[in-house]
């Protein structure tokens, strides 16, 4: 008979180690991370164009405020035309272009007769004198004009001009 040699009882391989990770964990860590970054961008994108918009939506009451103590309408009309014609060349260069009563109506300030909106801030620079209490009224209409500027909604520029053939004009 032969000696009994000593066996070893069955072992099994050492554990899976977790690095490096298999490939399809490093494609969900890239995807993941593109993921992270996209949405840091379009977060911060969002937030300074909240904060542009609304800083010049303030600029309509800063105006108002700046000419407290005055009793000069055209001043604040002039600076709200201003105020206008900028978030035109930023927004909406076409309609920068325009002047008097197509420039108001392309904007969508309506021109309801001899005191409308539209003709208010279309002749307010150039007329003599008008009060505080005159312009008062326009105050909602040109922060609603800029608002529509700010956030893109559809200005009708052919309609606008359909009404003026002459740059800005009655036909």
């Amino acid at each position: 008979m032969s000696p009994e040699l000593p066996l070893r009882d069955i072992h099994l391989p050492p554990e899976p180690s977790w690095w490096p990770p298999a490939p399809g964990w490093w494609l969900l860590a890239t995807a993941l991370l593109a993921a992270i970054v996209i949405g840091v961008v379009l977060l911060r994108r969002r937030l300074r164009y909240r904060r542009h918009r609304n800083a010049l939506l303030a600029e309509v009451d800063h105006i108002w405020l700046k000419h407290a103590g005055e009793d000069d309408g055209s001043a604040i009309v002039s600076d709200w035309s201003t105020l206008l014609r900028r978030a035109c060349l930023r927004y909406r260069p076409a309609l920068a272009t325009r002047e008097g009563l197509s420039w108001s109506r392309a904007l969508g300030l309506e021109d309801e007769g001899e005191s409308g909106h539209g003709r208010l801030l279309a002749e307010a620079p150039y007329r003599p004198a008008f009060s505080r209490q005159q312009v008062e009224p326009l105050r909602e209409p040109v922060r609603e004009a800029l608002r529509r500027l700010i956030d893109g909604e559809r200005i009708d520029i052919d309609d606008a001009s359909a009404a003026f053939d002459h740059g800005g004009q009655h036909a």
